[in-house]
Parts: C-alpha cells; sequence; structure tokens
C-alpha cells in the first residue's frame, strides 16, 4: 500500500517537482521560486514533524497554515514565535483574538499557569495596554532577586531594579499571609492603606463591649474635681491614649469609637448633675426671696408701727406743751 501510494504522489508531482515521497516515508514541498527552499512533513520516533530549511528566499521565514483567501490562521517564525491571527508575532505566542481555556468534561480544570522557574526571582505577569504600551502589570513583580510570593497590581513591571535602585510601590499587594496592603509594601492587618479612604459608609464589628454600663446605677462616675486633677497632670483625658502614643501607634477604630462614645456618655451624666444641682440652686433661690421678701415685709411693718407710735407720742407733747402755755 505505501508503494502504490508512493507510486501515484511520485506520478502526480514528479512533473512540478514540488513534492516528492522518500524512503523515510515523507512529503516534501519545494519552493516554486526558490529550489533551494523546501517543507517537509515526516515521522521521527513516532513523532510528526515539519521541517522547512534550505537556502535564498523562504528558507527562513518559518510557516503558516492558511485559511480561505489565503487568511493566516497560524504562524511559526523563524525566531521560534509563534502567532496566531498574526503573521508577525513579537513573542513566544501572539493571539490577536480572545482566548478560551475550558475543559468541557471537568471545567474546574480550565487552569492557566504563570511559572517564573526555580529562581523565583524574575516576573510572572500578565500586562494590559494598548499598541506595545502597557499600563498594568497583573501577577509576580521582579523585587531586586527577592524571592516572594507576593501578588501584585502594578503600574511597573517591578519594584526595584538589578541594582537594587528603588522603582515603584505597587498599587495593590497581596502577602502570603493573605494581607492587602494599598499603597504599602509590608501590610500588617488584612487591610493596610496608605493614604485616604473615600467611603460612603464603614462598619467595623466591635471587639469591646458597648459603654451603656455607663448609665447603671452601681457606675463609679469619677468626680469632676478628680478628673480636673487628671487632666491637670496628664493633658488628655483618663483612658484615652496621649497624642504622642496615637501617633506612634496609631488607634483601633472600633475601640477607639466606644472610648469615645463612653466619655460622652460620662459627659451626658455630668451635664444631668450639673443641671439637676442648677434646678436646686433656683429653687432654693426662689425659696430664699420668698423668705427674705416676707422678713422685709416683717420689718416695714414693724418700722411703720414704730413711726405710727412716734408719732402719737409727738401729738402727745405738742398737746402737752399747748397745755402749759394756757
Amino acid at each position: 500500500m505505501r508503494t502504490l501510494l508512493k507510486e501515484v504522489l511520485t506520478v502526480l508531482f514528479a512533473s512540478s517537482h514540488i513534492i516528492c515521497f522518500s524512503q523515510t516515508y515523507s512529503f516534501t514541498a519545494t519552493n516554486p521560486n526558490n529550489s533551494n527552499a523546501s517543507v517537509s512533513l515526516s515521522w521521527l520516533n513516532d513523532i510528526p514533524r515539519i521541517r522547512y530549511g534550505g537556502n535564498g528566499p523562504g528558507s527562513s521565514y518559518g510557516f503558516q497554515i492558511q485559511g480561505p483567501g489565503d487568511q493566516s490562521r497560524f504562524v511559526v517564525l523563524n525566531s521560534g514565535n509563534v502567532g496566531i491571527g498574526t503573521t508577525s508575532p513579537g513573542d513566544k505566542l501572539e493571539v490577536k483574538t480572545s482566548v478560551k481555556i475550558n475543559d468541557p468534561s471537568n471545567r474546574g480544570n480550565a487552569i492557566l499557569k504563570l511559572d517564573r522557574g526555580t529562581e523565583a526571582r524574575d516576573r510572572a505577569l500578565i500586562q494590559f495596554g494598548e499598541a506595545n504600551n502597557y499600563y498594568w502589570n497583573l501577577g509576580l513583580l521582579y523585587q531586586g532577586g527577592s524571592a516572594n510570593s507576593n501578588f501584585y497590581i502594578s503600574r511597573y513591571d517591578r519594584i526595584t531594579d538589578p541594582d537594587g535602585t528603588f522603582v515603584h510601590t505597587p498599587e495593590l499587594m497581596i502577602n502570603s499571609l493573605g494581607n492587602i496592603g494599598v499603597g504599602s509594601l509590608n501590610p500588617g492587618a488584612k487591610l493596610t492603606v496608605k493614604g485616604d479612604i473615600h467611603a460612603e459608609e464603614v462598619r467595623v464589628d466591635l471587639t469591646v463591649p458597648g459603654p451603656d454600663y455607663v448609665f447603671e446605677e452601681d457606675y463609679d462616675l469619677p468626680s469632676l474635681k478628680s478628673l480636673q486633677n487628671y487632666i491637670r497632670e496628664n493633658k488628655h483625658l483618663p483612658e484615652v491614649p496621649s497624642a504622642q502614643a496615637m501617633e506612634k501607634n496609631g488607634i483601633d477604630l472600633g475601640v477607639m469609637n466606644m472610648l469615645l462614645l463612653k466619655k460622652v456618655e460620662e459627659l451626658t451624666l455630668y451635664t444631668l448633675e450639673q443641671e439637676a444641682n442648677i434646678n436646686k440652686l433656683k429653687k432654693e433661690k426662689i425659696i430664699l426671696k420668698k423668705s427674705t421678701e416676707g422678713e422685709i415685709e416683717k420689718l416695714l411693718s414693724r418700722q411703720v408701727k414704730l413711726m405710727e407710735k412716734l408719732e402719737e407720742q409727738n401729738q402727745r407733747i405738742l398737746k402737752l406743751e399747748n397745755d402749759r402755755s394756757w
């Protein structure tokens, strides 16, 4: 059968010398414009292979798989770059369309792997951009030869140059502990942000109880005098960290909010106490006023009576004097 197929192909293409059938069961096609350039389809150690070569035009370009209208579908250049949908791939694989990775039998196995090698120092990135200008990098960045498994989203493809020169702090990173840093290379919490945060709402789970216990009957509310003495000595409220401590260690938002609420509730108690004292003074003032007015009226009444008695005595004296004169 093989001998018959060889003879048929030899008869069909012997006149053009474009395709021949060798003893190793391979097909070879020569370039119609250059007989020194050829491409062959053959087997080697049970592996099918396509080989091209020769000298002159057409010998060093590579090869293409084309569709209707001579449209290129698949290209392998002499450099080894592979192109799908493009005839000039600039990397080992360049695809000019979308890519779908799918395992129809088990969709959980549709996996794209990027391996930066055993050195664990180079980059493993997906870059996003246009016209060969890439604006965003997603993956593992180069960090001056430092091996780490941190994941980054960055405007630059490296943190430091090979000589150790700092280049850029990534916009976002996730370290091996799962901590996320925004503008930070060393997130010490699940989310560390070096900069402002703008949000419509922030909800914080409490790690300390709400301070409603301040309103319990047995709560020991410090006196205003002791509070005054503490402030004079420490220059801040009791239990509240000093300005130096907050600048050095920052604040726990949940704890600080509960502490401030406690101080507001204590202030409310002080205000209510002051209000009670003011009302008490008002009542005492009214009582004192009424009492004072009563005493004044009594004194005035006595004075009037004394005046009346004096007037009576004056009249008597005048009458006695008149009687003597007669």
